[in-house]
C-alpha cells in the first residue's frame, strides 16, 4: 500500500501531465466544434428534434472560450470536514450546500431531505439520552467548567460516581 507522501507525488506528476496536454486539448477543441457543426447542417433534416436546426453561428470559433478546471488538491477527510466546518462557521455555506459538496449527486431537494434526516436523528438520540439520564437518576450537562461532566445540583453522586455521604444522610 503507498504511503500518503508517495500518492501526493504521483498526483503532481500526473497535473504536470495535464497540464502539458490542456494547451492541445485547447488548440483543437475549436476544430472539433467546427466539424460537429459541419456534420449538422450537412444532415440537418435527417437529424433528431433536438438536433434539428441547431447550428453555430459563422465565426462562432473567434468567441469560443476554452476553459479547463484544475483537479482539487489530495485532501484527508479531516482537512475536508475542517474546512466544511470553516465554510459554515464563516457563513459562507449553508449545511444543504455543505451536503451538496460533499456529494454531489445531491440536488437540493434531496440535500434538504438529507438534511431533515440528520436533524431527526440527533433529536431521537437527545431524547433518548434524556430518557436514560431520567431512568438513572444522573443528570450530565455539556458544561466544559466541570470535566467530569456530572450535573452539580445531583448531590446523590459524587463525580467518581459514588454515592455522597450528605445524600445518605438525607435518606
Amino acid at each position: 500500500m503507498p504511503s500518503g507522501i508517495a500518492l501526493i507525488l504521483d498526483k503532481a506528476e500526473s497535473l504536470e501531465d495535464i497540464q502539458d496536454q490542456r494547451q492541445v486539448f485547447i488548440d483543437r477543441e475549436p476544430d472539433m466544434w467546427e466539424a460537429i457543426n459541419a456534420i449538422i447542417k450537412t444532415y440537418d433534416q435527417q437529424m433528431t428534434g433536438e438536433l434539428k436546426g441547431l447550428t453555430l453561428p459563422d465565426g462562432f470559433k473567434d468567441n469560443l472560450l476554452i476553459k479547463f478546471n484544475d483537479p482539487s488538491p489530495i485532501m484527508s477527510e479531516a482537512e475536508k470536514l475542517g474546512n466544511f466546518k470553516l465554510r459554515q462557521e464563516l457563513g459562507i455555506d449553508t449545511m444543504i450546500s455543505l451536503l451538496m459538496k460533499d456529494d454531489p449527486s445531491l440536488d437540493e431537494d434531496q440535500a434538504e431531505e438529507k438534511f431533515k434526516k440528520i436533524i431527526e436523528h440527533r433529536i431521537q438520540e437527545k431524547m433518548i439520552e434524556a430518557q436514560v439520564q431520567a431512568e438513572s437518576g444522573i443528570q450530565y450537562d455539556n458544561n466544559t467548567d466541570n470535566p467530569d461532566n456530572v450535573d452539580p445540583t445531583n448531590k446523590s453522586m459524587n463525580p467518581q460516581g459514588e454515592m455522597n455521604a450528605d445524600s445518605e444522610q438525607d435518606n
